[in-house]
């Protein structure tokens, strides 16, 4: 069976969490949970109802993402097997792979450990996701890089460095603005909507909207149809053209 609608994972995803976010703001808004503004996103997904829709639906989208980190994975390995012996090192490739499966592993325990309940734990699935995946991002840009122009083109290149350069400067701009506020605010956690009345600022919470949104387009824009390529053309020296055998192919 030939794998030919791998970009219905990437497209899901690039749907989900957006979606996500929207729902539970909106009921946080409408239960009085929460004042409207530029709000942290796990602030609208703290308290019932909205925070059992917040963590199914980012567990779910927790394993879509792990899905595209292994598809990617075997893509790459297979091409260093083929034809990038000599210009990838196996061992970035396996780093690369774990940054992604530890980004999947902070989303879902930033999913599921709430803000307001168990703040260390939120924080600790917060920063190993934002930061494992600016890694995984920029590890998967220096193979676009790599991979040019086989795999892909040069315009996927640019890109995925724009985006990755956009997700460095926003995972930096969330955690330190992120600490000084939490560190600066001293009034009780009693509810959400007091707290953001006293304490949080707005300017802090944009960069991580816009890293989620970032994130999802990094998936989805560089690779409009994820099937792992079948290169049909052989090279001047008379190699066999490259064709993944771990995705696509027949059973």
């Amino acid at each position: 069976m030939t794998c030919d609608h791998l970009h219905v994972l990437p497209l899901s995803l690039f749907i989900l969490i957006p979606v996500t976010f929207m729902i539970t703001y909106t009921i946080s808004v409408q239960w009085d949970h929460v004042v409207p503004g530029f709000l942290y996103i796990s602030e609208t997904g703290t308290l019932s109802p909205e925070s059992c829709i917040f963590a199914q639906c980012l567990n779910i989208a927790a394993l879509l993402l792990g899905c595209c980190v292994y598809i990617r994975h075997r893509q790459v390995e297979q091409w260093q097997i083929e034809r990038g012996h000599e210009l990838v090192d196996r061992r970035i490739i396996i780093v690369t792979v774990w940054c992604g499966i530890l980004a999947c592993f902070g989303l879902d325990i930033l999913a599921n450990f709430q803000e307001a309940r168990v703040v260390a734990a939120h924080m600790i699935g917060a920063i190993t996701c934002f930061t494992a995946g600016t890694m995984y991002f920029s590890l998967q840009t220096y193979f676009s890089y790599k991979m040019a122009p086989a795999v892909n083109g040069m315009s996927i290149v640019y890109v995925r460095a724009i985006l990755s350069t956009l997700t460095l400067v926003l995972t930096v701009t969330t955690i330190i603005p992120g600490y000084v506020s939490m560190s600066e605010f001293r009034a009780p956690r009693r509810r959400f909507r007091q707290q953001s009345r006293q304490g949080r600022s707005s300017v802090d919470n944009k960069p991580l909207l816009l890293f989620s949104i970032k994130d999802l387009d990094y998936f989805y824009s560089p690779r409009p149809k994820s099937r792992i390529p079948t290169l049909r053309t052989a090279t001047a020296s008379g190699r066999k053209p490259y064709v993944d055998r771990g995705v696509q192919g027949t059973t």
